[in-house]
């Protein structure tokens, strides 16, 4: 394999905006630091006044949210990516500039994200005591 990308490749690629580019990367990541600190509010704080049931539905609604979040930011690394590329096979990722770099690499981000607020979202099933679950 050649360290030179083909003829003609950086002529075929289009333009993505550079928001794009950055929210395909960095809205997973963004979501589940979110999750993390508002997770340790409804665990802890809000757990006393209101019981460890509103507590859970906190946790709950707010890993949904999350979850979306990183959802929309893999969908808009993905479509940068089909922008990028004509081959999104993931064991052939070539990335021959920043921008299919940061493409493809907001689909991993986003996926590695997006499992992580699931399982930090488990606490809210798993542990039934006040400050437990996180």
């Amino acid at each position: 394999m050649s360290s030179q990308p083909p003829h003609g490749v950086a002529a075929l690629e289009p333009a993505v905006r550079p928001r794009r580019l950055w929210a395909g990367v960095l809205l997973a990541p963004a979501a589940w630091i979110a999750q993390g600190a508002l997770g340790w509010w409804f665990g802890y704080a809000a757990c006393t006044p209101f019981g460890v049931g509103s507590a859970r539905a906190g946790v709950a609604v707010l890993s949904i949210v999350a979850l979306a979040i990183a959802v929309a930011g893999g969908w808009i690394a993905w479509t940068n990516w089909g922008r990028t590329t004509d081959e999104r096979h993931p064991t052939r990722v070539l990335a021959w500039d920043r921008v299919e770099f940061m493409s493809a690499g907001g689909v991993l981000v986003s996926g590695v994200f997006a499992l992580g607020i699931v399982w930090a979202a488990l606490s809210a099933v798993l542990l039934h005591e006040c400050g437990g679950m996180r």
